[in-house]
């Protein structure tokens, strides 16, 4: 039964979810079909836990019944009545008595004298009831998102409303929180189930056809496409990401922040600006090389697709050697690092066992990003890393790129960023000498929710020359401004270091985490080849998640 739980929360954690002010809006809310509810700081299958399963009888009422749960009449929505138990139980209320009833007081008051005892004992029980009503209301607005997908016939969205609540209900691993507030109603079945219900718990769960089914109604109504339009926004913002933080932090890399204040005013950098002679939006070593890891992981799914076999690092190490030759050319070089130069100009390629050097710089980490789009959660660690070994042989060097490739295969996979990293801090643990890298990620989750100011916390950190100190600057901000793109970035840049690299480390994580869209449109039209950064994003989109074949001239399979 866990297995097919776990689907079913894959399944909705991928859709789009709604929450406020969308409750009030009908766009994008089918006419029929049912709706699945989340709620904040409930977690199951390493995803947000489904507690709420519902649809309704009558043709076309499928809007209406979710309003009924955000008006504040708890005897049209069993949902708020419970809610509003839970609440008054959890507080010892005696009123929860009167709550249990069906609301009269209005009604009643019709009948009395303005002036008699009943008719103020009347007045008091419906301005209580209207008092828990806007409680349940802000309860409601705070902590739950729901999804919902198209059903038109009635038998059969009753029957899988059924089967998806015996589904979870019967599910172990689908456990409420010690704090979530459903264990506080009168309710037993509630309290057990972990769900806002108390019929169909227990019955007859979904079967690995209906789950086939539900995935052919989800596709059939549009979801897919949805889907698909999310994770190339995704796409799009990890690579467009990495190449406007790079190119934001080029100008000030090399700078103490006072320097940096001095020059650019008291906010630091704040927008493109020239550097060493390349115009504002030009990016550095760090974007090329990101986009040759990029290119290469496409190279290898081509080879793999024509031939049947293929060490994907092999195939990334060449596409790095041709990298190192366009070094060359005057336009091309871009500050490139002393130890990428040497280890691939050595004839070697690096593996974690066959360790080229004892390089821990960060020159590793900040080209690894795109391998989170390219490879699975399961995946991306190791493969990460194993790119980064090719010139950094130190296990700061090459697991902090392992970190960042697990960190971004794990969002496009619909984890929050938060849970990325506690994952990939489980994948980190299992590697020789971790340690040293494990030690800056925690202190970054440590400083992130701190009262240090920000100069203060990166300071402490490091100055990001080195894979854990870039690696846990960038965590630090994204950690600190995972809802804003810009201010994250700006930050990562603006401090005494690699301003560069921990500007694309972070622009990559929060491009992946809010997409395309939350990127400042003018940076975004400004950076160097926009797009043809936009095309490749595009392309390892089609190649790794729509396993479409790509032009074998353009990427050719070695």
């Amino acid at each position: 039964m866990s297995k097919i739980c776990h689907k079913i929360h894959q399944l909705y954690n991928a859709m789009k979810k709604h929450s406020l002010p969308q409750w009030f809006n009908e766009q994008g809310i089918p006419k029929n079909g049912i709706y699945i509810l989340f709620e904040k700081g409930e977690l199951a299958h390493s995803a947000d836990r489904i507690v709420r399963i519902g649809t309704h009888t009558g043709n076309n009422k499928l809007w209406s019944r979710l309003k009924e749960h955000l008006n504040e009449n708890k005897d049209r929505s069993i949902f708020r009545k419970n809610i509003g138990r839970a609440l008054l139980n959890k507080d010892k209320d005696p009123f929860i008595e009167q709550w249990n009833k069906k609301n009269l007081a209005k009604k009643n008051k019709k009948a009395l004298d303005p002036n008699s005892v009943e008719f103020i004992k009347q007045e008091e029980i419906e301005k209580r009831i209207n008092e828990i009503e806007k409680r349940v209301t802000e309860y409601i607005i705070d902590n739950i998102s729901f999804v919902v997908f198209q059903i038109d016939d009635k038998d059969k969205r009753l029957e899988l409303e059924s089967k998806i609540i015996s589904t979870v209900s019967l599910c172990d691993e689908c456990k409420p929180s010690p704090d979530w507030l459903g264990l506080s109603s009168p309710k037993e079945k509630i309290r057990k189930s972990g769900l806002w219900l108390v019929n169909k718990l227990w019955k007859s769960p979904l079967s690995e056809k209906d789950l086939k089914e539900l995935k052919n109604i989800l596709e059939n109504a549009g979801h897919s496409e949805q889907r698909s339009k999310l994770l190339i926004s995704k796409y799009q913002g990890c690579l467009l990401g990495l190449a406007i933080g790079d190119a934001l932090g080029a100008p000030v890399e090399f700078l103490r922040l006072q320097e940096i204040k001095k020059r650019y005013g008291k906010d630091g950098i704040t927008d493109f600006h020239e550097w060493r002679g390349f115009k504002p939006g030009s990016y550095t070593d760090d974007t090329q090389m990101s986009l040759a890891t990029a290119v290469g992981c496409i190279r290898a799914y081509q080879r793999w697709s024509e031939r049947g076999i293929c060490h994907p690092a092999s195939v990334v190490h060449r596409r790095y050697l041709e990298w190192l030759e366009s070094q060359n050319n005057p336009v091309q070089r871009r500050g490139p690092g002393n130890t990428c130069l040497s280890a691939l100009q050595s004839g070697e390629m690096g593996t974690i066992e066959e360790k080229i050097n004892d390089s821990k710089g960060c020159g590793g980490v900040m080209r690894t990003a795109p391998v989170g789009l390219a490879f699975s959660s399961g995946r991306a660690f190791q493969e990460g890393a194993e790119y980064a070994a090719i010139t950094h042989g130190h296990p700061s060097g090459y697991l902090t790129a392992g970190f960042l490739s697990g960190m971004i295969s794990y969002i496009i996979e619909g984890k929050t960023l938060a849970e990325a990293i506690d994952l990939c801090i489980g994948q980190l643990i299992k590697y020789d000498e971790h340690s040293e890298t494990l030690e800056k990620i925690e202190l970054a989750q440590k400083l992130s929710v701190s009262q240090k100011s920000i100069e203060e916390s990166i300071q402490t950190i490091g100055e990001g020359w080195v894979g854990e100190e870039a690696l846990a600057i960038s965590v630090y901000c994204s950690l600190k401004f995972s809802d804003n793109w810009g201010r994250g970035t700006l930050v990562a840049v603006n401090h005494s270091g690699d301003s560069d690299s921990t500007g694309s480390i972070t622009g990559a994580i929060l491009g992946t985490l809010l997409g395309v869209e939350l990127i400042p449109g003018k940076w975004v039209r400004d950076v160097e080849e926009s797009g043809r950064i936009k095309r490749i994003a595009n392309d390892m989109f089609s190649i790794f998640k729509n396993g479409k074949k790509l032009s074998l001239e353009e990427y050719p399979p070695f």
